[in-house]
């Protein structure tokens, strides 16, 4: 197996308010709107894109036009011949997949077709909420059905729609003053006053790309309701929206970019999915698997990572669940292998190497979180005979690497949240 970069929270120029509300002007669409998109996956070597447009103007479209495809782009066609996707081929040889969705009050990841040629009768529905429509939407048009904005979503909704995966962290949701502070119990404003320093840097000393890292932190709101449902037995995957519109901030930051621009939102964390193949289908099941580590890629992109049950036979240990796996305790011991640094070009040799670990934590039928092991140093963390609960990985960093990058250097000596793996299930 191996990692892809995937994007499940994304909007074109065929959402309403994308690209400060000029995406679509006089039913043409903004071609500048659609040249950021295209730079920007590019740029940042995503590797599946999902689309997500909501409702109100993306189903007033023909399904062929919601690809953004160009001449020099190549058609993907399922089995039996149909357009599902678009083959976006960078300049620099990459290629990023781009597969047209929604997000209403539901994410449908990989639309396969619209759900019906009346143009008011698919809007209505990709505008539902309850169960029957979700079973509806995925039935119709082939999409994976998903729940975002999870902080605004009561528990009892969740358990009701029972979702194959659900947004444990939105990436929009922390930048809106209103969200932080009605749903995720934040201060509306948090650090936004650190924004004035990289609009007001007449000398450009500062590296706005590293922002975000200024603002970063975690609300517990998405943690307590995905321990919750996985209590109650509903293992839904967790997944990271960045929730892009390039609608937010204007402002040009002091490299000349804009502060919300898709290149720089959808680079501050990833979704590495775990897969056996690129195309949609098994991306799709490697989501509904649990096979996606959450990963705050703004401090560096982690390699060997891996999450898996071995078994305790005596003899050569055998990998026997993956990620995302349910299994019957006794049968073996839980191994993490702690991730290095990619080695980047903007981390020179003499600069201090950051300090990474790994915490084990237990959700139990009571819904309640306990570290049951820290990696103390070591490059492996191994956890025999589990009792039964939901383990999941969480990776800390202190980057020290990054100090020249930063406008407060203190940050540098803090202690982040770098990894989020989902659970194993031992039952």
């Amino acid at each position: 197996m191996h990692f892809l970069r995937v994007i499940t929270h994304f909007h074109s120029p065929f959402s309403f308010d994308a690209c400060d509300d000029l995406g679509i002007v006089n039913q043409i669409v903004n071609q500048n709107c659609v040249d950021n998109v295209r730079e920007a996956v590019c740029i940042d070597h995503e590797d599946v894109v999902f689309s997500t447009d909501h409702p109100n103007n993306m189903a007033r479209y023909p399904f062929e036009d919601l690809f953004l495809h160009r001449p020099e782009d190549e058609w993907i066609l399922s089995p039996d011949g149909e357009k599902i996707g678009n083959r976006i081929h960078c300049p620099d040889g990459f290629t990023s997949d781009w597969y047209p969705g929604l997000e209403g009050r539901f994410i449908g990841l990989g639309m396969r077709k619209h759900s019906s040629n009346n143009q008011d009768a698919r809007i209505g529905l990709y505008n539902s909420e309850d169960l029957k429509s979700k079973l509806e939407i995925a039935s119709k048009t082939g999409a994976l059905m998903i729940v975002p904005h999870t902080e605004s979503r009561s528990l009892e909704y969740l358990k009701e729609v029972n979702p194959a995966a659900i947004e444990i962290y939105n990436f929009h949701a922390y930048m809106d003053p209103r969200i932080r502070k009605k749903d995720l119990k934040l201060s509306p404003l948090g650090n936004a006053w650190v924004f004035l320093r990289y609009l007001l840097d007449p000398l450009k000393r500062l590296d706005s790309n590293y922002l975000f890292i200024e603002l970063a932190e975690f609300s517990p709101v998405y943690f307590e309701k995905w321990d919750a449902l996985q209590a109650q037995g509903i293992l839904a995957t967790g997944v990271a929206g960045a929730d892009s519109h390039q609608t937010i901030f204007k402002q040009k930051m002091s490299d000349g970019e804009r502060l919300d621009s898709h290149r720089r939102m959808i680079r501050f964390f990833s979704n590495f999915i775990l897969t056996e193949k690129n195309d949609e289908d098994s991306v799709k099941n490697a989501i509904t698997r649990g096979r996606v580590y959450f990963v705050i890629e703004e401090f560096g992109t982690p390699l060997g990572m891996d999450f898996h049950v071995q078994s305790d036979n005596g003899q050569k240990p055998k990998v026997i669940a993956e990620m995302g796996d349910q299994l019957k305790s006794g049968l073996g011991s839980l191994v993490f292998h702690l991730p290095t640094l990619y080695p980047s070009l903007e981390f020179k040799d003499d600069e201090a190497s950051p300090e990474i670990w790994a915490e084990l934590i237990r959700v139990d039928a009571t819904a309640h979180e306990t570290v049951v092991m820290k990696s103390q140093g070591n490059s492996e963390l191994i956890y025999p005979n589990p009792i039964p609960g939901h383990y999941r990985v969480h990776v800390w960093i202190k980057p020290h690497h990054l100090k020249k990058h930063l406008y407060s250097k203190k940050l540098a000596d803090e202690p982040f949240l770098w990894v989020v793996s989902n659970p194993i299930h031992i039952l």
